[in-house]
Parts: structure tokens; C-alpha cells; sequence
């Protein structure tokens, strides 16, 4: 039997290996390239591309951003949403987090699990915290039902970012964020003395937002570097002495009995005020 190979199969055969190699060039890019670019996706999707080559198997477990969103398991459940969690870190290899990002319709009745996940993440030092609980969830459950923040948390020395959404704070003891230059807390109730405490131990503190939070206390000379805050649809009373403050946002109350400036500086050049 004699093959035979023309000039016009071998070009057909070289374009398609060339082809091919173009089609498949991203795998070729350097390992903590490819986790660059996975820790831009969803932790499901991240997942997802294990099956597309051996190279690609355990890639996922080594991204430094962690983000678990549960719209993507709505259809499925809360139980298979906390699975996939609890199966990704274990399987998960990093050393460190950079970003771990959570958004979950949780309340009480999940709390063993969030504490879990939170655990792993600060034993990994992480640096950005973004806790986004439903909203919907919490409209339906009163505060004293919502998800309380585990003390292992409070004591962080690697944190910069940390944003909560439909949440608890109490704190009985002294708070450790001494990087954490960026609070962002939207619908969260606090204890008046574990507001205090918050300010206190975070003398980084640049740029402050809370929206929809109860609270009464106020915001003192233990912000000393504080250059941003936005206030809006606040529950309680809020006395603000903070010298190098720069821009200022307040929404949803002007009234001088709950909201007073003191100690302001003169480089303030963004006032907005919305009643």
C-alpha cells in the first residue's frame, strides 16, 4: 500500500497545526499569568476550566482572588452553594488572599458556615473582604436575626479593604486593622461602644462609607487621617471631628440635632448634601 502525500496535504496539514497552536496560545502564557487572568472570573467559572486541558486542572486552586457568588446556584439551592464553597477551599493551594469576595442571601441559620469561610480567609491573610449579604433576606429578617461577624476577624493585620452588606457588628474586646484604610458598611448595625473600637483601631482609616446604618455614637479625633466620608439614610447621631477630612457626602438628613462638623479642615473641597 503506498501513501500518497501531495504538496497541497502537507500545506492543509502545517495550517492546521499552525491553527490550532493559534486556537490553544493561551495555554502557552506563563502559570501566574493564567491565574492573573482566572482571578478576574467567578469562582464557578474558574472552576469550570480544570476540564479543559491537564494544564489547566489545578490552575484555579492557586488564584489570589477568591470571588463566590450565589445568583450563580440560585436555581439549585443554598446547600449546593455551600458545598461548592466548602469544596473549593479545601482544594485551594495559595498561601495568601488577596480579594475574597462572598455574596450570599445568609442569615442566622448559616452562620457555622460564613464563620468557617471567614477563618480560612483571615488564616490566609487576607487584604480585601467584601461580604455582600442579600438584601432581600434582610429586609425580612429583623436585625437581631442577622448575621453576626466572628470575632476571629477582628484581629487582622493584612486587611486594607473590608466592605459588609446586611449585617451585624458587636464587638466586647479591642479591634486590630491597623492597615485597613477602607470601610465601606451598608445596611449593618453596630454597637455604639464597637463603633468606637472600630475607629480606634484602625488609625489608617482614609475613606469611610455607611449607608442605611444604625448606630448612635460619633466620629472623633481617633479618625486622624480620615479623608472621605459618605453618610447616607443614617439611624442615629453623628458628631464628625476629622481634621483632614477632603470630601464629604451626607444624604438623607440635615438635621443639627443628629449631624454636626467639627474640627474640619480648610483643604475640604467636596461638600455634598442631600436631604
Amino acid at each position: 500500500m503506498f501513501l500518497l502525500v501531495t504538496e497541497s496535504s502537507r500545506q492543509e496539514t502545517s495550517s492546521r497545526g499552525i491553527e490550532e497552536q493559534n486556537h490553544d496560545q493561551i495555554s502557552h502564557l506563563p502559570d501566574f499569568i493564567l491565574c492573573h487572568i482566572l482571578s478576574f472570573m467567578p469562582m464557578k467559572n474558574a472552576v469550570k476550566t480544570g476540564i479543559l486541558s491537564t494544564k489547566w486542572r489545578d490552575l484555579w486552586t492557586w488564584v489570589s482572588t477568591l470571588d463566590f457568588q450565589y445568583r450563580q446556584f440560585a436555581d439549585r439551592g443554598r446547600m449546593d452553594f455551600i458545598n461548592f464553597v466548602d469544596r473549593s477551599l479545601i482544594l485551594y493551594n495559595g498561601s495568601n488572599i488577596r480579594r475574597f469576595h462572598l455574596s450570599f442571601d445568609c442569615d442566622e441559620r448559616f452562620a457555622s458556615y460564613m464563620d468557617v469561610w471567614i477563618r480560612f480567609a483571615v488564616r490566609r491573610q487576607v487584604e480585601e473582604l467584601d461580604l455582600d449579604l442579600d438584601e432581600e433576606v434582610a429586609a425580612h429578617n429583623p436585625y437581631d436575626h442577622r448575621y453576626m461577624l466572628p470575632h476571629c476577624l477582628y484581629n487582622n493585620l493584612k486587611l486594607t479593604y473590608l466592605r459588609l452588606r446586611c449585617c451585624n457588628i458587636k464587638l466586647n474586646d479591642f479591634i486590630c486593622w491597623r492597615s485597613l484604610k477602607v470601610i465601606s458598611l451598608e445596611d449593618v448595625q453596630l454597637e455604639k461602644e464597637s463603633f468606637h473600637l472600630i475607629l480606634s483601631g484602625c488609625p489608617l482609616l482614609e475613606d469611610l462609607v455607611m449607608v442605611q446604618c444604625r448606630i448612635w455614637s460619633q466620629l472623633n479625633n481617633s479618625t486622624p487621617n480620615l479623608k472621605s466620608l459618605t453618610v447616607k439614610y443614617f439611624d442615629g447621631r453623628l458628631i464628625i471631628s476629622a481634621p483632614k477630612l477632603r470630601s464629604l457626602n451626607i444624604c438623607g438628613f440635615l438635621d443639627s440635632t443628629a449631624f454636626s462638623l467639627t474640627n474640619f479642615s480648610l483643604s475640604l473641597h467636596e461638600v455634598i448634601l442631600m436631604s
